[in-house]
C-alpha cells in the first residue's frame, strides 16, 4: 500500500522527491540512512552514524519539498539521530501497527486503516483466484474467515486456486480452528491463513525453501544464491546432481512461492524478501519438530536455551563473534 501511495504522489508532483526506508522491529539507523541516500543518489564518505546524520541532514535541507516514508515502524525513532531535519518542506509519513508509536512521535494526523469490508474481501479473493469459482458459497465462507485482512486473503486464495472441494472444506475447517500458538501479537486469522498456505504447498522442497528464508533478518534482501548453497548443503533437493541443477530448482521454487504471495520481490532478480508476518509464522513452524530451527531474534525474545543438542539449524544473523552465546555446541547442525 505504501508503494501505491508513493506512486500516486509521484504522479501528482506534490513533492520534488519522495523517498522510502523500511524500519522493521529492530531499527538499524545505518540501514535507514543508507536507504534514504540511495534513493537520493548519493553516498556517504562518513564512517560514523553521527557523521552520516550530519551529511544526510545537509542534503535534505537542499530539497525544497520532500516526503520521507518510514515503513513498518515499531518503536519511537530519533529523527535527529538519523539526520532528518525539521524544516517545513520536509514531511514524514510513517506506517505502524502501534498507535502509541505514532502518538509518541508527535504525528499530526493519524489515519487508521480499517480491515476490508466483506464486499471488498470477496472482490479481492475473486480477483486473486482469477476465474469463476466452482464453490462460491464455500469460497465466501473461507473469505469471511480471513477477517478482512489482505495478507490472509492473498495467501489463502492462492493456496486454494484450482483445488478440489475436499481441499476447500479442509481449509475452512483449519481456518476456523487454528490457533496462533505462541505468537501473542498476531491475529489468529492471519496466522491460520499463512499456516494453511504453507500446509498446502505442493512439495517438501517448497516448504524447505520457504523456511530457509526465515533464517535471515526481518526485511532482509535475501540472495537466492544463499538458498541454493544452504539447500544444496542440507540435501533438500531431489534428483539434482550439481549445484547448477540445484540453482535452477531453487529459482523454480522461489517463483512458485512468489505466486502464492509467500515471498516478495527483492531489490533485484537475484534477491527476494519475506513479509514480516509471513516470517513470524515461518519461524514458529521452523522451531518445531521435525525442523528445530533456532533463529536469533526468536531466541532473544524467549531467552537463549541452555542446551542446543536438538537444533538442526541455527541462524545468528546479524551477530558479532563476541555475542555468540557461551557453550554453543550444536552436534546436529
Amino acid at each position: 500500500m505504501v508503494k501505491e501511495i508513493i506512486k500516486r504522489l509521484a504522479g501528482l508532483k506534490v513533492f520534488d522527491n519522495v523517498v522510502m526506508a523500511v524500519v522493521s522491529q529492530s531499527p538499524n539507523i545505518q540501514k535507514i540512512q543508507l536507504e534514504i541516500a540511495e534513493e537520493l543518489s548519493f553516498k556517504y564518505d562518513e564512517n560514523t552514524e553521527s557523521g552520516r546524520a550530519r551529511r544526510l541532514h545537509g542534503r535534505l535541507m537542499e530539497i525544497k519539498r520532500i516526503l520521507i516514508v518510514l515503513d513498518d515502524v515499531w518503536t519511537e525513532l530519533d529523527f535527529e539521530g538519523i539526520g532528518i531535519p525539521s524544516h517545513k518542506g520536509c514531511k514524514v509519513l510513517l506506517t505502524s501497527r502501534n498507535l502509541e508509536v505514532c502518538n509518541a512521535m508527535g504525528s499530526q494526523e493519524i489515519f487508521t486503516i480499517p480491515v476490508l469490508t466483506p464486499e471488498e474481501s470477496w472482490e479481492l479473493f475473486r480477483e486473486i483466484v482469477g476465474k469463476p469459482l466452482d464453490y462460491p458459497d464455500l469460497a465466501k465462507r473461507v473469505t469471511n474467515e480471513c477477517a478482512g485482512l489482505p495478507i490472509a486473503i492473498l495467501t489463502v486464495a492462492k493456496a486454494l486456486e484450482n483445488k478440489r472441494k475436499h481441499v476447500w472444506d479442509d481449509a475452512l475447517k483449519q481456518l476456523q480452528s487454528s490457533a496462533p500458538g505462541s505468537i501473542s501479537s498476531m491475529n489468529d486469522k492471519v496466522y491460520s491463513s499463512i499456516q494453511c498456505s504453507y500446509d498446502r504447498l505442493e512439495s517438501d522442497e517448497e516448504k524447505s525453501c520457504l523456511l530457509l528464508c526465515c533464517l535471515f533478518p526481518e526485511d532482509y534482501d535475501i540472495p537466492i544464491e544463499y538458498l541454493v548453497r544452504y539447500g544444496w548443503g542440507r540435501g533438500y533437493f531431489s534428483n539434482t546432481d550439481s549445484v547448477e541443477e540445484a540453482r535452477n530448482r531453487v529459482y523454480s521454487l522461489v517463483d512458485k512461492l512468489q505466486r502464492r504471495f509467500l515471498l516478495l520481490d527483492g531489490k533485484s532478480e537475484e534477491h527476494i524478501k519475506m513479509h514480516d508476518i509471513v516470517r513470524d509464522v515461518a519461524i514458529q513452524i521452523a522451531s518445531r519438530e521435525p525442523h528445530r530451527f533456532l533463529i536469533r531474534c526468536d531466541a532473544e525474545k524467549k531467552g537463549w536455551p541452555k542446551i542446543y543438542d536438538h537444533y538442526t539449524t541455527i541462524s545468528l544473523i546479524p551477530i558479532n563473534i563476541d555475542e555468540i552465546p557461551v557453550g554453543l555446541d550444536c552436534p546436529k547442525t
